[in-house]
């Protein structure tokens, strides 16, 4: 009987009460972030950067810039994986996404301090001007039929090729 007292006590006094939950973060349904986009611009570029970073479009392509504002008209911060996808959309409804590199490089010509879209969360009341770029077969993109399609969004957002080059 001692034995099995002995055994109980050591075993209960190695046991430690359970971890304190950590923090979750809200659902993506439990964020009020009420993103608006305004002051679209589109923009056709033979090469995007600053003269330290220049990118060309690749031969028989263009590059199209989308600017934009982004505002976060909610009451709670709205974390940049949260915000709507962006794509562009020819006359048969295929997709075309940003091109990354390229953004980052046209985000270092047009950004010179922080901003939500390297750094983190967009706040409430703030906003940002930003874009992406896409890169595109030149005959494509003239060819015209393209959409700007917002996740989320109840229409898209018919674009014509602007020629104005840069």
């Amino acid at each position: 009987m001692r034995v099995a007292v002995i055994l109980v006590a050591v075993l209960l006094a190695n046991c430690s009460p359970p971890a304190p939950a950590e923090p979750t973060p809200p659902s993506p349904d439990a964020v009020d972030t009420n993103i608006e986009f305004d002051d679209l611009t589109i923009e056709e570029r033979a090469d995007v950067g600053d003269p330290w970073a220049l990118r060309p479009a690749a031969a028989g392509a263009v590059f199209v810039v989308v600017r934009f504002t982004v505002r976060n008209a909610g009451s709670t911060r709205a974390p940049m994986d949260l915000l709507p996808e962006v794509t562009l959309r020819d006359r048969n409804g295929r997709a075309v996404h940003h091109d990354p590199d390229a953004t980052a490089v046209f985000r270092s010509e047009v950004n010179s301090g922080l901003s939500p879209a390297r750094d983190g969360d967009l706040n409430p009341g703030v906003a940002f001007t930003g874009g992406l770029v896409f890169e595109l077969a030149e005959d494509a993109w003239r060819a015209g039929g393209w959409q700007l399609h917002i996740e989320g969004a109840e229409k898209a957002i018919p674009l014509m090729a602007s020629g104005t080059g840069r």
